[in-house]
């Protein structure tokens, strides 16, 4: 035998396994592969900056709408859209710094906040929506067709206003997949504790 070689009953276990007759402790986070939670947090960071790229835009958006003495506040859902952008930027900007942290209350705190904010964000959306239908279709009490003619005073605030609503959707859109993602993050901790 080789001066310095193991022999065969003191070989050293394979690399990221117990001694014979020992379990492994699991570490926390250790059950789920590298590469897996890398791309995870990948589309979390890609999903969390498009929230807070979509709520800036609505914000900016509907802020500039002003044409002729009207502006966005003149109308409430249109109001609540800006609250709603505001509430979708912020929370896209607090959950980039602390989407990592891996304790179970900033899961839970994660979890829920997505839920109201894509719950204030989709309705916000859909007020808006329902304004600039109405007002394309003349339904009463809205001005008859206020965005439908197409050199009418009103274009800018039209278009914006609609800008605003799509993007308020889009934000919402890129909250669904962190939804999904945050609850069963949480739930997986929950469960395994």
């Amino acid at each position: 035998m080789a001066r310095g070689a193991p022999r065969a009953e003191e070989e050293a276990p394979a690399r990221g396994t117990a001694p014979a007759g020992k379990k492994k402790e699991k570490k926390a986070g250790e059950h789920r592969g590298g590469k897996g939670r890398k791309l995870t947090n990948c589309i979390r960071f890609v999903c969390r900056f498009m929230q807070f790229a979509s709520g800036v835009v609505t914000i900016g958006v509907i802020s500039a709408t002003k044409e002729k003495g009207t502006h966005f506040y003149d109308w409430q859902a249109f109001s609540y859209l800006l609250a709603g952008g505001c509430f979708l930027a912020f929370w896209g900007l607090v959950t980039l710094f602390f989407d990592w942290f891996d304790t179970l209350a900033w899961r839970l705190i994660i979890f829920l906040g997505d839920w109201i904010v894509a719950f204030i964000a989709f309705s916000a959306g859909c007020a808006a929506a329902a304004i600039t239908t109405f007002n394309d279709k003349g339904a009463p009490p809205y001005q008859a067709a206020l965005c439908r003619d197409t050199g009418g005073a009103y274009n800018k605030i039209c278009s914006y206003s609609k800008a605003a609503t799509s993007f308020a959707f889009i934000g919402f859109g890129f909250l669904i997949p962190t939804m999904f993602m945050s609850a069963f993050s949480f739930f997986s901790k929950y469960y395994e504790g």
